[in-house]
Parts: C-alpha cells; sequence; structure tokens
C-alpha cells in the first residue's frame, strides 16, 4: 500500500546479471527508522481509507442515509463486528443471520461506519425494496439491470431478486419485444411417391373427411367418414391403401383417434412408421394441415 503513489517500470534481467546480496544490503533498520515507516504505513492506510470514501457511489445524503439504517440493523451491526474482529474458521461458528456473507469474508471491509464489499455498498435490508426500484428505475432488461445495481450496490441473493423485479414488471412486459422465431426447417423430400404420407381430420357443415396428403408428389386423398373413432379411421386408411399401396411413413397429430392401441396394432400389422408431430405444435404436421385448408375451401366451394 506503501508504494502505490510510485509508477514503477519493470525491467527483466537475466539471472547471471543479479548482483549478490553482501551483508550491508541485509542490515536490520534502526528502531527510529522502524517507527518512520509505521508511521508511513498509518497516513498511507488513512489517505486510502479517504480516497475509499471519497469514491463510494452515493451522494452524502445517501450515505448517511445507508450509514443511519445500518446503525440499526442488528444483523449488520453482528457483521460489522465479525469482519473487524475476525472471522472464525468455521462457517458454523457464526450466527444464521450473516452466513449468506460467510462466501465472500476477503471482500467485506468497514469504512466509516459503512459495510463495503469492494466498491460496493452493502445495503441493509430495510433500504434494499428500495434499492430495487431505484436500480429498474429506466425500465431496463434483466443484463443491464443487474449490471447497473452492480456498479455500486450489493447484498446476498441481489441478482434473483432483480431478475423477479423486471420479470414482473408489467410496463416492461408490455412494450417487450416479440421473441424471434425459430427459423422453418424444410422437410426432406422422400425417395419416391406414397413413401411418406400425411394425415389429419377435418369437418364441414357437420361432415367429417379424413385426408391423405402424399409428401413427394403433393397429391391428397379425402375420405369421408362415417364416424371419428380409430376404428373408421383404420378402415378409411385400408381403402386407400388397397388402391394405392403402403406407405412408409405415417405422420398426423395427437389426435386421440391416431395414439389409441387400435391405430398401434394397424401400423404394426402394415409395417408403417407411425410419427406424431409435437404437442401444440400444428406446423409439425404442416403439409397436411395446409392441404385441409385448401380442401375445405374447394368443398365450401362447390
Amino acid at each position: 500500500m506503501r508504494m502505490m503513489k510510485f509508477n514503477f517500470q519493470v525491467v527483466y534481467v537475466p539471472g547471471r546479471e543479479l548482483q549478490v546480496a553482501d551483508a550491508l544490503s541485509r542490515r536490520p533498520q534502526s528502531p527510529a527508522n522502524v517507527d518512520s515507516m509505521v508511521d508511513e504505513l498509518i497516513k498511507a492506510v488513512e489517505e486510502h481509507v479517504e480516497g475509499i470514501r471519497d469514491a463510494l457511489p452515493a451522494s452524502k445524503d445517501g450515505l448517511l442515509r445507508i450509514k443511519e439504517a445500518t446503525r440499526q440493523d442488528l444483523d449488520m451491526q453482528e457483521l460489522i463486528r465479525v469482519v473487524n474482529a475476525g472471522w472464525p474458521n468455521r462457517v458454523t461458528q457464526v450466527v444464521a443471520a450473516i452466513r449468506p456473507f460467510w462466501s465472500h469474508t476477503d471482500l467485506l471491509t468497514v469504512v466509516d461506519g459503512l459495510l463495503l464489499r469492494g466498491h460496493q455498498i452493502v445495503i441493509p435490508k430495510s433500504m434494499r425494496k428500495e434499492m430495487l426500484k431505484l436500480a429498474h428505475d429506466g425500465h431496463l432488461g434483466i443484463v443491464k439491470t443487474k449490471k447497473r445495481a452492480r456498479q455500486s450496490v450489493w447484498w446476498p441473493q441481489m441478482n434473483s431478486q432483480l431478475k423477479l423485479i423486471v420479470s414482473n414488471c408489467t410496463t416492461c412486459a408490455r412494450y417487450a419485444s416479440e421473441q424471434r422465431k425459430e427459423p422453418l426447417c424444410s422437410t426432406p423430400m422422400p425417395g419416391r411417391p406414397w413413401e411418406k404420407l400425411g394425415a389429419d381430420l377435418f369437418e364441414v357443415e357437420k361432415m367429417h373427411f379424413l385426408v391423405v396428403v402424399d409428401y413427394y408428389s403433393r397429391y391428397p386423398k379425402v375420405k369421408q367418414l362415417t364416424g371419428t373413432k380409430s376404428t373408421d379411421i383404420v378402415l378409411a386408411l385400408k381403402s386407400i391403401f388397397s388402391r394405392f399401396g403402403i406407405l412408409n411413413v405415417l405422420v398426423t397429430d395427437n389426435g386421440p383417434q391416431f395414439v389409441s392401441e387400435d391405430f398401434k396394432n394397424f401400423s404394426r400389422t402394415y409395417q408403417f412408421m407411425h410419427v406424431t408431430s409435437s404437442p401444440r405444435h400444428p406446423q409439425g404436421n404442416g403439409l397436411a394441415e395446409k392441404t385441409v385448408g385448401t380442401v375445405k375451401a374447394l368443398i365450401k366451394k362447390a
């Protein structure tokens, strides 16, 4: 600390060129010199503390309010006492209220009645809500709000509390930008017609239909149904397969007709792979959904 007022220039010197210390260079200092060195060290420490006090990121009135709140906070007073007296060897030897500070023992100091963590002011409990509001005063996002607060203040779990404040802010939610959608992924083209099909159900004027579309040729096949049970779907697909052949892969949604045990037995018997789209994600069966819209429009126009 005594050397902080100097600006050093470090120069490398090979070991073979270093001078060997003689007896005189190791002569102890006289008591008078030692006392002057101690006085100089104390003066340097006082100057350093004064520099820290002047550089604190708060106004004089704000520092007085924090200092008074710290003085009235019993947990903070116990923490200041432990910092001044020295931390014990085990965390179990300190009271439970100040155990969250255990992992920061090397950074905690006391300056003029204020508790500091490095350059940050440790805020007592009575002022933490106020500091949370001030940190989010400009309605910045989570990252910038945390960055703004960390420049001046700190207390245990401050980051999680700031994140909660920003996440629950109605103003931020109202003007938040929409999340970017994932880029569309094109479906690989099958190697031949009728290799991969998509299927879906739809209703027009109280009539139920099954649409099957080929992924290779985009050719649709529509079948009117007498019911919407799994057995009705299986009979309609058997009729279509008897004319066009058996496919390799069938893509559907997670409707109860397609996830029933009857339909599973049907796919095992006809030896084709049944793939279902993700729940609440109709884009997974996008070709069949698009074909349904086209077919419904044609039926209504007919």
